[in-house]
């Protein structure tokens, strides 16, 4: 295993890791390249530009495959978990797009639940519990659990 001389500083971006992952996971930077719609020297090169900014080599290379090291299997567990987190949160905030979300509870009679709950379901991502005891309604009010 070679070292790399490391860079000064650390100037990683995700393409960099997707990079690396998608060598690791594919295990050729040809089929990594056509996965993440970049050219195999785009690829090598990324994957270089990370391999002197860690100081390791990630892999081994031959001209029939492409072989993780030590360190790059190390690297590459937690790139996986790095981006399947980072594709979680920018879903998350995809979704929120400006969404109020949480719980909304509706104490009313039963008689005026046809004018107040359709209304409220229309709002996305709202829980919604209707009591239809208004006794229960009252009790849930003066202890704070309903306003």
């Amino acid at each position: 295993m070679s070292k790399i001389p490391k860079a000064r500083g650390f100037d990683v971006s995700i393409k960099h890791i997707r990079a690396a992952n998608s060598v690791a996971l594919y295990g050729s930077f040809t089929a990594a390249a056509a996965d993440l719609g970049m050219t195999q020297s785009a690829v090598s090169r990324l994957v270089l530009q990370l391999e002197k900014q860690l100081g390791v080599s990630l892999f081994l290379r031959s001209t029939r495959n492409v072989v993780l090291t030590a360190p790059g299997r190390e690297f590459t567990v937690s790139a996986r978990r790095l981006i399947e987190d980072l594709n979680i949160q920018v879903e998350n905030a995809r979704a929120l797009g400006g969404q109020v979300r949480g719980r909304l509870i509706i104490s009313c009679l039963l008689s005026l639940t046809h004018q107040v709950v359709p209304h409220a379901v229309l709002i996305p991502d709202f829980g919604l519990i209707n009591l239809w005891r208004p006794s229960r309604g009252w009790q849930w009010t003066r202890c704070g659990r309903v306003r």
